[in-house]
C-alpha cells in the first residue's frame, strides 16, 4: 500500500484485550520517533485574526482617548485664559475636520482676503494643512488654523466667512495648541 505508519481504530464491539492499541499510530518498522507538526486549522486562522483585532482596536481606543484627553486639556486652558482676559476665543478647540467641498468665497471674504494680501491659494492651503480648528455656531462652521500663516472660517457647505493673519489672541492659541502637540513650527 506504500506507507509506513498504521492508525488502530477504537470501534464499538471491539475486544477489550485490544483496548491498549485502539487509537494509536504504530510504524511498520517498529518504533520511530516523529516529530509531528500540527496542520494551522481555520479555526487558528480566527483566533489569530481576533487577537490582531482585539489589538488594534485596543490600541486605537488608547490613541484616540489619549487624543480626547489632549483636546480637553487645551479647552481647558483656553477657557481659564478667557476667564483670566487674556484671550477672547469663546468656542471649541477641535481637530480639523476633512473639508468635502472646494472652498467657495464670497463677496466679502474676497474684499478681505485683497486687505490681508491673501491668496485663494493661501486660503486653500490654510484648509488643507490646517493642524486643528476652532469650532463655531455650533458646529456649522470651523476656524482653521495653519501655523503662523494664518486662518479661514468656512461654513459646513464650503463657503468661507472670514479670514486673515493671526492677532496676539490667535497667538495665544497657537501656542496653547503647542505645548500640547498640536503645532509645531
Amino acid at each position: 500500500m506504500g506507507c509506513e505508519f498504521v492508525e488502530v481504530t477504537a470501534h464499538p464491539g471491539a475486544r477489550p484485550s485490544h483496548a491498549v492499541w485502539q487509537g494509536k499510530v504504530f510504524h511498520i518498522g517498529g518504533a520511530v520517533t516523529v516529530k509531528l507538526r500540527r496542520a494551522r486549522t481555520q479555526q487558528d486562522n480566527f483566533r489569530e485574526q481576533a487577537a490582531d483585532f482585539r489589538r488594534n482596536a485596543a490600541s486605537k481606543a488608547s490613541w484616540a482617548a489619549r487624543l480626547r484627553q489632549r483636546l480637553d486639556d487645551v479647552n481647558q486652558e483656553l477657557q481659564s485664559l478667557r476667564e483670566d482676559g487674556k484671550i477672547k476665543l469663546t468656542e471649541k478647540f477641535v481637530t480639523a475636520p476633512k473639508l468635502q467641498k472646494q472652498l467657495e468665497f464670497n463677496e466679502h471674504t474676497l474684499e478681505r482676503m485683497a486687505e490681508r494680501g491673501i491668496t485663494p491659494e493661501d486660503a486653500q492651503n490654510i484648509v488643507k494643512n490646517a493642524l486643528f480648528a476652532i469650532e463655531q455656531h455650533n458646529g456649522t462652521q470651523h476656524a482653521y488654523y495653519y501655523s503662523d500663516k494664518g486662518f479661514i472660517a468656512v461654513k459646513a457647505d464650503g463657503t468661507t466667512s472670514s479670514v486673515g493673519w493671526h492677532d496676539e489672541g490667535a497667538k495665544i492659541v497657537l501656542e496653547v495648541a503647542k505645548k500640547y502637540g498640536f503645532y509645531r513650527k
